[in-house]
């Protein structure tokens, strides 16, 4: 029963404080701030845009090599 009374008497002493109200009344509209604006960013932000460079020539990346089927190590080899 102290326990209880001790615990109460801590929350009334912070609910008088301003801080503690602010943070009431603002945790609901920050919740609904977060699921909010990503919809609305979704909707109003601009569309992203990928692009695909072919190099046939190789001179920007060298092929890759066919060699990555084979197994390379030992233990790789001896699965098999």
């Amino acid at each position: 029963m102290k326990y209880a009374c001790c615990c109460m008497a801590g929350y009334v002493e912070s609910a008088k404080a301003k801080g503690f109200w602010i943070g009431i009344f603002l945790m609901p509209a920050m919740i609904f701030l977060s699921i909010s604006a990503p919809m609305w960013l979704e909707k109003k932000a601009t569309p992203v845009r990928c692009f695909v460079i072919v190099d046939q020539s190789g001179t920007l990346v060298r092929r890759p090599s066919l060699d990555w089927k084979k197994p390379t190590s030992k233990r790789a080899r001896s699965a098999q």
